[in-house]
């Protein structure tokens, strides 16, 4: 096997969490984020985005019947929007 790379998934792991720590990507990925969250905003929902780590963003929704309207209710059918919000933000 000689001139082969031996790479195994823990070595993979250890070396894209090193990339979420460099200030560019931490940036790229909250830009992204707060990108998702002005869409959903959009929709009708309140957003906030939290930093759990360095390159680790979660986008939050809440507003009133926002479970419903996602998922549906015995009044009436799914409505989805997180994924279009999503959808039109990887699009741009």
């Amino acid at each position: 096997m000689s001139g082969t790379l031996q790479l195994t998934a823990a070595d993979l792991i250890r070396a894209l969490g090193k990339v979420t720590a460099l200030p560019s990507v931490d940036a790229a990925v909250k830009r992204r984020a707060e990108q998702v969250a002005l869409e959903l905003a959009r929709a009708g929902t309140e957003t906030n985005v939290l930093k759990r780590g360095d390159g680790d963003y979660v986008v939050t929704v809440s507003g009133p019947g926002a479970f419903a309207r996602e998922f549906g209710s015995l009044a009436a059918p799914a409505e989805p929007f997180v994924g279009a919000a999503v959808a039109r933000v990887g699009k741009s």
